[in-house]
């Protein structure tokens, strides 16, 4: 799987077998479709590993609907929370609520292990 994957990502990959550079802000024929976007970011290093996830708040009924209950579950999870097994914490003094990345508004959450 690529490191990016959405609605777009995959129309494209299975009509020409790869994802092309311009996929993240190229034009789209359907204006419903949001640019490729990763929802986490992760920074690994020496003794501290560094989790970001950006929340988006402003979903449609549509997509809630083809949310599977997976990335349900995993959006509870990160968000309902504050400590992660022994070592992980979410930074909630850091987080930053009405962003706009991409298009779209949300809320960025910080964690770290």
């Amino acid at each position: 799987m690529a490191p990016r994957s959405c609605k777009v990502c995959e129309r494209l990959r299975m009509a020409s077998g790869s994802i092309p550079n311009e996929c993240g802000g190229g034009p789209f024929s359907d204006t419903s479709d949001y640019p490729c976007m990763p929802w986490f970011g992760m920074d690994i290093g020496g003794t501290l590993t560094k989790l970001v996830y950006f929340e988006p708040k402003d979903i449609t009924p549509d997509e809630e609907n083809q949310e599977v209950e997976v990335l349900q579950n995993i959006r509870k999870y990160l968000t309902k929370n504050s400590a992660y097994g022994k070592t992980g914490h979410r930074d909630m003094h850091l987080q930053m609520d009405d962003v706009s990345i991409g298009g779209r508004t949300g809320s960025v959450h910080f964690i770290r292990f």
